[in-house]
Formats: structure tokens, C-alpha cells, sequence
């Protein structure tokens, strides 16, 4: 919030993970203009099994988790197939790996099981948090199952 009587513009900072491509050619209606077109959302959902059902997990909602972990600076997790997690950790400074990882894991699993999944391995991945190599841009969560 800010008041009117600031000299200034504030400074409001939030993250949409929504895609959009610039084109730089003429569009099909025949305007030379650049155009765009919209992706959509880029994040990966998270499927778990769960005594035979399937859970899906929206990103967000696992980013919000790990972003409250006080120990990370930066963090990375790879979904696998059979409800396995790898997190790719930069912990802050004056915190270890793995410390930065128990603390990760404890919220995880707590978060896990108020939506009814309670089977879930989670690995310390040796790998730090990295961009898509094609795109440059940077992905919290990966679905790679």
C-alpha cells in the first residue's frame, strides 16, 4: 500500500507464470506489426499416486511451501514417476545443504499429507537449481515423469 502524497511510484513486484511469444513477421491478417501469442502457463502440475488414485498438486502451491523455508535462497524440484521429489537447493548463507534440505522436507511432507499423500521419497539432488537450457527461463518445479 502506499499513500497519495508519495513523490514516488511504488514498487510492486509479482510473478506470472504465464508464456507469451513475440513475432516479429507480419501476422496472417497482413498488419507488420509484431504481434503475440500467449502460451499459456508454463509451471508443470504434479501428479502423485496415492493408493491408486492420482493427486495432482498445482505448482504454486509447492513453491509457496518451499518459499517459506527460511534456510533457502534458491530451489528447484524435480518431480519423478512413483511419488518421487528431487530439490535442487542454494541454501542462504550461514546454512548447509543439508540443513536447508531437512527443513525443506519436513514442510513438504507435512504439506503432502493435508492433501492426502503420505508415500512420497524426497532426494537431495547433487545438481543446483538451473534455467531451461532452450528458453533461459527458470523453472521452480519440473515434471519429468
Amino acid at each position: 500500500m502506499t499513500n497519495l502524497f508519495n513523490y514516488t511510484q511504488p514498487f510492486i513486484r509479482y510473478e506470472i507464470t504465464n508464456r507469451v511469444v513475440m513475432h516479429h513477421g507480419p501476422c496472417e491478417c497482413g498488419n507488420p506489426s509484431p504481434w503475440v501469442t500467449l502460451e499459456g502457463r508454463v509451471d508443470d502440475i504434479v501428479t502423485f499416486v496415492e493408493d491408486g488414485k492420482e493427486i495432482k498438486i498445482p505448482p504454486l502451491a509447492i513453491y509457496a511451501v518451499l518459499k517459506e523455508v527460511h534456510e533457502i535462497q534458491r530451489f528447484q524440484v524435480v518431480a519423478h514417476k512413483d511419488n518421487k521429489l528431487e530439490l535442487r537447493i542454494n541454501p542462504k548463507n550461514g546454512h548447509n545443504k543439508e540443513e536447508a534440505f531437512e527443513s525443506s522436507c519436513i514442510a513438504l511432507r507435512k504439506f503432502l499429507a493435508s492433501h492426502g499423500i503420505h508415500h512420497v521419497q524426497i532426494s537431495l539432488s547433487k545438481e543446483e537449481p538451473k534455467q531451461y537450457p532452450q528458453s533461459g527461463k527458470f523453472k521452480h518445479i519440473i515434471n519429468a515423469s
